[in-house]
């Protein structure tokens, strides 16, 4: 008989997640299938089959936002998804499947509304954390109180580190004991060196490249971006790569930046194996983060956010020396591993940048050594997938 597990990602893309697409490598040689349903469609894993098949054609976030309809649940998908999520199908194929796994709290919330009948093995996957004492308003109260009852009949949670597991225990109940630490770094690879930047945007040789990778949110400092670039030397550019369509006043910002010819624009999504080039071809990483009141996953799910970069497990693989906003995570591992400098206001970033300019090599060597020694996610993928045999036998 073969069995296999479901997983409820509640979002389009996992391409640039790099826990996900290890993890489901991994599940995908150790069972029979793992079928992923997601706000981009669902699709199946067969033993050997590659994981770009989870790269499906996108839906609507709404199928799987809890918040949707007046903040109500939205019971009654989109038909391709409803079929897969469909409780009374659960309940005659549970003996195919294992265990149902839950992404983040809209994913646990439907993986546990699924389970209802199925009484499977329930997983939680925690890359965002809901903190209770910012929660106001009806539709999250009831959210976060349905993340609770979720939490309560959890076996096995996937969590970053230290910091995030804590936080997970207290505003979620979840035992320590029930957790594995996965940092969210991409799998081991040599990085080597990259012009693709370079060559791709037309970056002259004697520029030196700052790269910001991912969502231009103002959790990421966006609206500073060209204030940050007045305090640094001439002769250091900002590289900005993201993939998410902006709309015409985000356009109209990143033409303003642009035409300041010290800012390049690269949108175009790259398939993840060959990311780590795009990476490779920057100078330094910039991970500008800062909690911002706009929702509930960018006050204290920021500001905690241990070791859940995946842009920073990039840097830290392909040895870029970091520039990083003041957050516990990075005085903390900052003040160990000589990756990268923090600074407490964006007036320090010039000077900051020319101090590991003045001492590349070292800070290199030691970015290198961060990622070997905290984000190599090998060891934490293998003790989960061993953890997840003994709940799911």
């Amino acid at each position: 008989m073969t069995r296999g597990l479901l997983i409820v990602f509640p979002y389009a893309r996992m391409d640039a997640h790099p826990t996900m697409r290890n993890l489901l490598a991994a599940l995908a040689r150790e069972w029979d299938f793992v079928h992923v349903v997601s706000a981009g469609g669902d699709a199946h894993l067969k033993n050997g089959d590659p994981v770009d098949a989870c790269l499906v054609p996108s839906l609507p976030h709404s199928t799987l936002n809890p918040l949707v309809g007046r903040g109500s649940f939205v019971e009654q998908p989109r038909a391709r998804f409803r079929a897969a999520l469909a409780p009374r199908r659960l309940a005659a194929e549970r003996s195919r499947y294992a265990a149902i796994i839950g992404v983040d709290p809209e994913g646990l919330i439907q993986a546990h509304r699924l389970n209802r009948s199925a009484q499977l093995p329930l997983l939680y996957l925690s890359f965002e954390i809901m903190f209770k004492d910012e929660i106001t308003g009806s539709p999250l109260e009831a959210m976060k109180r349905r993340e609770l009852e979720a939490s309560r009949e959890v076996r096995l949670a996937l969590v970053q580190d230290e910091e995030r597991a804590a936080c997970l225990v207290e505003h979620n109940g979840i035992s320590r004991e029930n957790m594995v630490l996965v940092p969210n770094g991409p799998a081991p690879e040599p990085a080597g060196t990259s012009t693709y930047l370079r060559e791709k945007l037309g970056i002259p040789a004697e520029s030196r490249i700052v790269l910001y990778a991912g969502n231009l949110k103002t959790w990421a400092s966006r609206d500073f971006f060209d204030e940050m670039l007045a305090f640094w030397p001439r002769d250091y550019v900002l590289v900005l790569h993201h993939w998410v369509n902006a709309d015409s006043f985000l356009n109209a910002y990143l033409r303003r930046l642009r035409e300041t010819g010290r800012v390049y624009v690269s949108e175009d999504p790259l398939p993840p194996d060959r990311l780590t080039s795009l990476y490779a071809s920057a100078d330094f990483g910039l991970a500008p983060f800062k909690r911002t009141p706009d929702f509930w996953d960018t006050g204290q799910n920021i500001y905690h956010m241990g070791l859940s970069s995946g842009k920073v497990g990039y840097y830290a693989l392909c040895g870029l020396p970091m520039l990083a906003s003041d957050m516990p995570v990075f005085r903390r591992e900052f003040s160990e591993y000589r990756c990268g400098e923090v600074y407490s206001s964006i007036g320090q970033t010039g000077d900051l940048l020319r101090r590991m300019d003045g001492e590349y090599d070292k800070y290199r060597a030691e970015s290198l050594r961060f990622y070997r020694e905290r984000m190599d996610p090998t060891q934490g993928i293998r003790a989960f997938c061993e953890r997840l045999r003994s709940a799911a036998p």
